[in-house]
């Protein structure tokens, strides 16, 4: 009994995992090039509760902080979607009011994009067609890869803080 069961179960397993696709997302991630600390603060469209948002369109949670800081090297997704059709700039339009960024002490404000096509203290907007994101395409296998026979494709932009773009006044 022990055998048959196993092997109904062995079955399912196989099927549900062969029947699985991969699926292709877009993500839309901001990267800190600087060689100090940074402080990012989000003005999202859609608020989860006390200083959340949910950066995926299509499923609710997990849930990201809308303030957070970026270490010199690192970054940090901001929205995901299962539209792989719109332009990086369109969804961070789609997802954000305002992008802001301090100082690590939080004090000073020495950038902010907002949706009215107006970049404060940096070069570009990352709201705006003109704006320079990074594109890299990635592969997701949510199983182990041998058993992945349709991995998933995530477009992947990455919109960069470079210090010769900062605007100090």
């Amino acid at each position: 009994m022990r055998g048959i069961l196993f092997l109904i179960a062995a079955i399912c397993i196989y099927i549900s995992c062969e029947k699985t696709k991969g699926g292709e997302s877009l993500r839309i991630t901001i990267e800190n090039k600087t060689d100090s600390i940074i402080h990012v603060k989000l003005e999202p469209k859609k608020l989860e509760g006390y200083n959340l948002y949910a950066p995926i369109d299509w499923q609710g949670g997990p849930y990201y902080l809308t303030e957070f800081d970026l270490l010199p090297g690192s970054n940090q997704m901001l929205f995901r979607t299962s539209d792989i059709n719109v332009e990086p700039y369109e969804l961070a339009s789609r997802a954000f009011y305002n992008i802001s960024i301090y100082s690590v002490d939080r004090k000073t404000l020495f950038i902010k994009f907002s949706q009215n096509n107006i970049a404060l203290g940096y070069s570009e907007d990352i709201f705006t067609n003109n704006s320079t994101w990074n594109y890299e395409l990635e592969h997701s296998c949510p199983k182990p890869p041998r058993t992945c026979k349709n991995p998933g494709k995530i477009h992947s932009y990455t919109f960069s803080i470079l210090e010769d773009k900062i605007i100090i006044e």
